[in-house]
Parts: structure tokens; sequence; C-alpha cells
């Protein structure tokens, strides 16, 4: 005989737990720009329901409940790669819907896999406020390299606009503050628990919270009081095409897009500029052929007497063999290049095909140029009195690629990018906000030229200075000062310490754990 009471009982239970590890999905999705900054704090408890629902519960479900978490939280934040792969590189809908599908839940099982070790700790007795905040940056930290590495939806950026909280990060990089994060969710569940089970308050969590925060927000005023930013003064103009992505490649319009971006250069030069900065393959051709195009470049910079730094492809032949490279170039006022920078970390399916040789039927989103390849080295570009660390699109989310151009002895850094791909989406938006992090994380400043916005300049302290709206014709100059190659942030000397400290302690929690079962 079934026992109805019993079945309804536990069906009852199940949908709890998975409307609470979908509204932790759902509360994952709005602390991320470009929503009211207000609604940044709801990070701060976004992952209690997923407590909620993973608390007590079987590794098995804990799994399961985290997969729900994640795969909302990133189909929410990554939606507009739809978009990318549908109107601009002419995917199938439903293919695309597929791709996004995939991707949201492989990232999703990574907060599948967090929920079930700390399912997992937590019957081992290791208290959530320690196994949460280790496990969650661990995962984080792993996201950012493996399988070439997507750190894009790290909790952390969502308190990019609040710059009093983020100082910390030139330590610990952006992983800092997503740690802060869990920690702030673990201790007021921990309070609710106690609340609704009528047991002692957990005292050494919050006086832990307390003494934490504390030394956040000191360091923060203190950093914020700080002038990171008295050497060499530099005008620079920043140029904002919004050439269209579905007419970007035309060869009908290099002339126009070129006479667009000496139009506006000539502008900025009569304002002063000593350098002007074009976005990505802003000059839509290979800038190593002699063509017309490459000397209207080049003259454009040699009559307007300014450095100009600008994205283009780039090709060399070796053994008979053609590498094409996403590069950018820096001319000097005379009409020289003086220096290349070809992108290291490049776009999986946009700019190349991993595995081509395994799976000959992927391809890529984009098909107007042939496989691109890695640059070789980190390479600054050197003006008269200026180092400039250039980063290409997609490699500014990645925080110790970015912090080894300022080691190496960038002054300042430019991030060039093509945006046109979101449309008028979440993704620029949220683009914008990693170079808010690299700024602080290395105590430069950073100028960004996207095709289509946002472009900005974002000073030392996290603050943007300048910042224009999406899919409009822009420019602007600004002048600003930084030291000589003098100083240092911690996070720029020693990288991802903190991190790989995190994940150390993480695996020893584990094999603690496992060690307490036998």
């Amino acid at each position: 005989m079934i026992n109805h009471k019993g079945f309804n009982e536990k069906f009852n239970f199940f949908k709890k737990r998975y409307f609470l590890a979908f509204l932790s999905g759902i509360f994952l999705i709005l602390p991320f720009s470009p929503f009211p900054f207000f609604l940044s704090f709801i990070v701060f408890v976004a992952l209690i329901p997923l407590f909620g629902a993973i608390y007590k519960s079987s590794t098995k479900n804990a799994f399961f409940a985290g997969l729900i978490t994640g795969s909302i939280f990133f189909l929410g934040n990554l939606y507009w790669i739809i978009i990318a792969m549908n109107r601009y590189g002419g995917v199938d809908y439903l293919l695309a819907l597929g791709i996004l599908t995939f991707f949201s839940l492989f990232l999703g099982s990574f907060v599948a896999l967090f929920s079930s070790i700390i399912s997992f700790l937590i019957r081992k007795k290791i208290p959530l406020f320690f196994a949460a905040p280790f496990t969650w940056v661990g995962m984080e930290y792993i996201l950012s390299f493996i399988l070439s590495g997507f750190p894009w939806c790290l909790l952390g950026y969502t308190q990019s606009r609040w710059p009093l909280f983020i100082q910390f990060a030139d330590i610990t990089g952006v992983y800092g503050v997503s740690f802060i994060i869990v920690i702030i969710n673990t201790v007021i569940f921990e309070i609710l628990l106690s609340i609704t089970k009528k047991r002692r308050l957990p005292l050494l969590s919050i006086g832990i919270t307390i003494i934490l925060l504390i030394f956040i927000f000191s360091y923060g005023k203190v950093k914020l009081s700080e002038n990171f930013s008295a050497g060499k003064r530099l005008k620079i103009g920043v140029a904002q095409g919004n050439i269209p992505q579905d007419m970007k490649w035309n060869k009908e319009m290099i002339e126009m897009t070129l006479d667009i971006y000496e139009g506006m250069t000539k502008n900025l030069a009569r304002e002063g500029a000593d350098i002007v900065i074009w976005p990505e393959t802003a000059a839509p051709f290979y800038f190593c052929e002699p063509t017309p195009y490459r000397e209207k470049v080049l003259n454009i910079a040699k009559k307007n007497r300014i450095f100009l730094l600008f994205g283009a492809p780039y090709y060399e032949v070796k053994n008979k063999e053609t590498f094409y490279y996403n590069s950018c170039f820096l001319v000097s006022p005379n009409g020289d290049i003086i220096g290349r920078y070809d992108k290291i970390h490049l776009v999986p399916y946009g700019e190349y095909v991993p595995l081509k040789r395994y799976f000959p039927f992927l391809g890529k989103v984009s098909s107007e140029i042939g496989d691109f390849r890695s640059g070789k080295k980190i390479k600054n570009l050197y003006g008269d009195d200026f180092i400039i660390g250039v980063l290409i699109c997609f490699e500014i989310i990645f925080p110790d690629l970015v912090r080894r151009f300022v080691k190496n002895g960038a002054q300042l850094l430019v991030t060039i990018t093509n945006d046109a791909w979101f449309g008028k989406t979440t993704a620029p938006y949220q683009h914008f906000d990693k170079a808010i992090f690299r700024a602080v994380e290395n105590r430069v400043y950073l100028i960004r030229s996207a095709n289509t916005g946002i472009s900005g300049v974002i000073g030392p302290k996290g603050r943007v200075v300048i910042s224009t709206p999406i899919f409009q014709k822009r420019l602007f100059i600004k002048e600003i000062s930084f030291y000589n190659h003098s100083h240092l942030s911690f996070y720029t000397k020693y990288g991802d310490i903190f991190s790989r400290i995190i994940l150390i302690i993480t695996a020893l929690l584990f094999i603690i754990s496992l060690l307490k079962r036998k």
C-alpha cells in the first residue's frame, strides 16, 4: 500500500529545496551591472537560500540544488552569448540557445560541486563559516584557468561601483572581495539558523566578520586618501567610432571607417591630445600589407603630430605557413610604427577553435578571418616618456595576465575592445566592471577604448572618471598623471597568492574530512 502522506511530505520537501536553489540563482543575477547600484547588495544574502537548500541534505541532493542555482546564475548573466552567435555569427538561434544552455550547465556544475563539497564538509563537522568562503573562492580561481579560463561572473565584480569596499583588492585581487561576500552570507545564515532553531548565536563567526569589515573599511579609507598619480602627465584622447558590426569587415566600409577615425583624431589633436587611442580592429585590414589604407593611418599620426594606438589584424608567413594575430600597434608622431603587441589570451570559438584537430566539425562564430595565433609574450609599448600595457578585449578579465604588464614596467593600462558583438545587452557593462578592478589591483590609470562603448577612464582607486554610452559615436580627452615605475601593489608583485592559499586550504579541509570518515 502506498504511503501517500510520506510521499507528499517528501515531494514538498524537494519542491522547497529546489525553489530555494532557484531563488539563489535569481538573486545572483541581480547584483551585476547594469542593474541599479542598490541591487548589488543583494549578493550579500544571495547564497542564503542555497545554504538552506543544502543544509543537512545528502551530497547528491546538494549537487542538484547547486546545479539549479549555478545554471540559473550563468544563464541570466550570459544570455548575450545567443545574440553574439546568432545575430553576428550567423549561428542558428536554436543551436545558439543549445550552446548557451550547455555552457551554463558546465559553469553551473562548479556551483554544484561547491554545494556538494559544502554538504560533505558540514556533515564532517566543518563549520559552514569556514567551509563556504574557502570552497567558493577555490572554485572561482579554478574557473580562471581551466579550459583556457572564463572568470566572468566572479561575485567580487558586483561591488565594482563601491570604491570604499574594494580597495583591498590591491592585496587579494577580486577573489578577496568574493571571499568576504561569501563570509557575510554564511554569518547571516548562521544567525538566522540560530534564531529559528533557538540556538546560541555564532559569536565567533560574528566577531571574525566584524574584525574583517573594520579592516576592509579602514584600509579602504586610507587608500582612498592616498595619491597614486603624482608624476608624468599625459593627455589621452579616445575615439569611439561606433562602426556597425555587420558592416565592419565590408571592404566598402574600410575607407569610410578610416575617414571617421581620421576626423575624430583631428579633433582630439586640436584639443591637445598627446596620444589618441582607437578600439580593437579599428583598422579592419591587415596592417602588415603595404596598402593605401596603411599609409593613410600612418599619415593620420604624422599630420596631427600625435602618438596613435589602435587595433588591427596582422599576419606573418613562416615556412610557407601563415599565422594570423589580433594585434595592437603604436605609431609615433613621425608616422613610424614603434611597437606591436599580439593578443595572448584568445577567445575560444571567437578567434580560434580549441581541439580543432579532434573535432573538425566545430567552427568559429566569426569567419571573416582565419584562426588567430596566440601572441608569444607580455610586451609593453614604449613612447618617448611613457610605457603602456595593452589588453585586447577578453584579456582584461584575467587579473594575473593584466598585472604582469604592470610588473614588467607599464605605467598605465589600456584596453581596446569591440563590444559590438554583445548588442544592447548587459554584457558591455559587465565587461567594463572588470576594468575597474584591474585599475585597483595594480594602482594605475586604465583607459578603455571600445568600438561601440563603453569607453572610459578609470582611476587607480577604481573611480570612473569618464564613461560613454553604448552605441553612440563619442570622443573625449583626459589628462592623467602617473608615477614612474617605482612602486608596485602587493597584487602586482605577487599575483594570486591569496587565491592559491585559499585553494590549498580548501583541499586540506576536504582531506581532513576524508580522514575523519576513515
